[in-house]
């Protein structure tokens, strides 16, 4: 689904153990030519954030991302590295 120029798609593992570290992929792929292209997701609140490649900015759960312009069939791949803190399904 392209929303306004853009799709994004997000992989979570299928497990995580309690207290591991682990990673959140997303590949952010513009569907046209786009500006100031603005990405945010918001962590579930049983995993803590240690750190995201490219480094998003962080106000409490969530996470934003500054993209700017993308060209169209351009992808920009994005990860995020949480902590499991409890049991139970997380999803961003």
């Amino acid at each position: 689904c392209c929303i306004d120029g853009i799709s994004v798609y997000a992989r979570n593992p299928k497990m995580c153990m309690l207290g591991d570290q682990y990673p959140l992929e997303f590949d952010i792929k513009a569907c046209q030519d786009v500006c100031d292209v603005v990405v945010t997701t918001t962590l579930p609140s049983g995993v803590s954030y240690l750190r995201s490649e490219p480094a998003a900015r962080v106000d409490g759960k969530t996470l934003i991302w500054d993209i700017g312009h993308m060209q169209c069939g351009e992808i920009i791949p994005a990860k995020v590295w949480v902590k499991c803190e409890c049991e139970g399904e997380q999803c961003a």
